[in-house]
């Protein structure tokens, strides 16, 4: 009894600082001072404001969940003493979050490893936005703003759960393995994502959300939003909200069995938000036990320099097109690791 005491102890815990934390960034979002246009006229001097003040906006996901990873974690599992082993696995978490980061650095190579697709994807969504129907205006206006709000949340997550699946097939696989290459977790784990990834984002999330009417301020604050769960995610420990954390809002260790080696994980949990649609489709998994992660099918990750990983993955994904071109099923959610 007293060791479940200690769990049920600590599942409360973990929520609390959860909901701490996600309302003080809620808070954040909706305070939006990085929306507000400069008044100062010295354009150099606004100019300047306006960059720290996205640079900061960039940064604000990632220091809250470095706050909840302080309240649910022990020591030696917090982000930056992983870091401080400078290990490789960690290296290249490091790299990817800087180049994702650097806003121009990453739109051309969105650009050169994803044929420009990504470019054309969100010229369209800039400019053919509709101008008459709204189903976000419609449900805002006739109910309530957070009706229209989480309406599209539970939407924008159906759509997010099958863009996590496609990934998991036999074609697009090489792309996103490089995200699961992972062999150690930490927050910035989350931005660990191949180039070629960010092609289908759009589609996903941006492109539906604004055909369907949502407004900058609501899609701005998702984003925001999302990118913090998506690093509280990737927090090193077998962190369990219980029964919240496998039927509501998806706790760390419901996603770190996704990353799991283990061959029973293996195409589950796709969900990055809400489990309900792994429960829905039967590819949901929930158990607290100690978890290896990684990937069984990428050895060149050990052996090539981080820059040539990149490309490496890239080629194999072109591979797989050209076995499409061919006619042979690449489509099929097969078990990658084995």
């Amino acid at each position: 009894m007293r060791d479940e005491g200690k769990t049920k102890s600590g599942i409360a815990r973990n929520l609390c600082a959860f909901f701490l934390v996600a309302l003080m960034l809620f808070a954040a979002i909706l305070f939006r001072p990085w929306l507000a246009k400069p008044t100062m006229h010295n354009s150099v001097m606004a100019a300047a404001v306006g960059f720290s003040l996205k640079g900061f906006v960039k940064f604000l996901p990632l220091l809250f969940a470095l706050l909840a990873e302080l309240l649910m974690a022990s020591g030696r599992t917090l982000s930056f003493r992983r870091l401080l082993r400078w290990r490789k696995t960690d290296r290249i978490d490091l790299y990817a979050y800087v180049i994702n980061s650097v806003h121009v650095a990453a739109n051309m190579l969105n650009i050169v490893f994803s044929f420009g697709i990504a470019y054309f994807l969100n010229q369209l969504i800039m400019y053919y936005m509709p101008e008459k129907f709204s189903l976000f205006a419609i449900i805002a206006t006739h109910i309530h703003y957070t009706a229209a709000a989480l309406v599209f949340i539970f939407i924008i997550s159906f759509f997010n759960y099958w863009e996590h699946r496609l990934w998991h097939t036999k074609l697009f696989w090489p792309i996103h393995r490089f995200h699961h290459s992972a062999t150690d977790f930490n927050v910035l784990t989350n931005t660990r994502v191949h180039f070629t990834e960010h092609l289908l984002s759009p589609i996903f999330v941006t492109l539906p959300a604004t055909l369907l009417g949502a407004p900058l301020e609501f899609i701005a604050g998702y984003l925001l939003f999302m990118q913090f769960q998506g690093f509280m995610i990737h927090i090193n420990a077998e962190i369990s909200y219980g029964r919240f954390g496998c039927y509501v809002w998806a706790d760390p260790l419901f996603h770190k069995l996704h990353h799991s080696t283990a061959p029973e994980h293996i195409n589950k949990n796709f969900s990055g938000m809400l489990p309900l649609w792994d429960h829905v489709f039967g590819t949901c998994v929930y158990e607290v036990r100690a978890l290896q992660v990684g990937v069984n099918d990428g050895a060149h990750y050990e052996k090539l320099p981080w820059w040539r990983i990149y490309l490496h993955d890239f080629l194999e994904f072109l591979g797989n097109l050209k076995n499409i071109l061919k006619k042979k099923p690449l489509l099929d959610p097969l078990p990658l690791q084995e």
